[in-house]
């Protein structure tokens, strides 16, 4: 309901919805029920793979694109990633996706804050902003791998959720109590931004966001992937891998053990950086060139101007 008021209130002239068209428990339906009185035009933008979502490939998802969308917009590289995610796509919603490049919220952010790679180099940067059922076990693993890396080295910054309770916060803080080479911090905007650009490795998860991530600053990393439902995180490595090579290494976060973890870590910490783009990062800016471009011809339908065109740099 407050999505369809916003709708109501503000008629925007356009909205982008990203992964599925219907939001994840079809909370925007009553809004595109509400947009068709302002003729709004609805976008879907996808990542670049799109897994076993049901949401995503049900027949209401089908229904709804075919009702209010215009247009879709891909967040992958063909070139990485073939086209068979393309393709999966159009089968799905009966319409050609927009090739986009992925979009990399580090190279967003550092648009805006601006970095510097001359303020001293870190070892590396450890991201876990969020708990699972095995973060305890993993971080236990962690700390007894990073126990074996030369403090020489030098700094590691960790950016962790340590729990939400004392006795969790406590439990994950001691762990590291001995490691003065490991510095805990919150999960952090400007701060985790500022470290990936000095550090010379980093560990995150698998998620879309944090790959890019290490991506965009040029480090090669070490990449810890949850088991989930949908493969969506695994399949999209496998193809990563393919075209970055030894700059992301991959462990399971179930069954990695500290000698392991260790080696990974050490291998990558002799892995030189890498700032030249071995994928299409320019996701953000393709897609605001086509949005932009959409409001365009939507401004220019039915009044007989010629429709401008606009160079959308890849």
């Amino acid at each position: 309901q407050t999505l369809a008021q916003i709708v109501e209130l503000y008629r925007p002239k356009l909205v982008l919805c990203d992964h599925s068209p219907q939001g994840k428990h079809r909370e925007l339906v009553p809004a595109q029920e509400a947009g068709k009185a302002y003729k709004t035009v609805w976008v879907l933008g996808s990542r670049g793979v799109i897994g076993g979502v049901n949401q995503v490939r049900s027949d209401l998802a089908r229904r709804i694109f075919a009702d209010h969308y215009q247009e879709i917009l891909w967040y992958g590289d063909s070139r990485v990633l073939g086209s068979s995610h393309l393709r999966q796509l159009q089968d799905l919603y009966g319409q050609t996706p927009k090739e986009c490049g992925y979009v990399s919220r580090l190279t967003e952010l550092n648009h805006w804050q601006g970095h510097s790679q001359n303020e001293g180099m870190l070892a590396g940067t450890v991201a876990i902003p969020w708990r699972g059922e095995h973060s305890d076990s993993f971080l236990r693993i962690l700390a007894e791998a990073m126990a074996g890396i030369d403090p020489d080295y030098g700094i590691w910054q960790f950016f962790i959720d340590i729990g939400r309770n004392p006795a969790q916060q406590a439990k994950t803080t001691n762990l590291f109590a001995q490691l003065p080479h490991c510095h805990l911090n919150p999960p952090s905007g400007r701060k985790y931004l500022l470290s990936l650009f000095k550090s010379r490795t980093a560990l995150v998860y698998g998620g879309y966001n944090s790959v890019m991530d290490v991506l965009a600053a040029g480090i090669p990393a070490i990449v810890v992937l949850r088991a989930m439902q949908d493969n969506e995180q695994q399949i999209h490595l496998q193809h990563l891998l393919g075209s970055v090579g030894n700059r992301l290494q991959v462990v399971a976060e179930e069954t990695t053990d500290v000698s392991e973890l260790r080696q990974s870590l050490l291998a990558a910490l002799t892995t030189q950086r890498d700032s030249r783009p071995q994928v299409n990062l320019a996701g953000a800016e393709t897609a605001a060139g086509l949005l932009y471009q959409l409001l365009v011809n939507q401004q220019h339908q039915g009044n007989g101007k010629k429709q401008p065109i606009i160079s959308i740099r890849k």
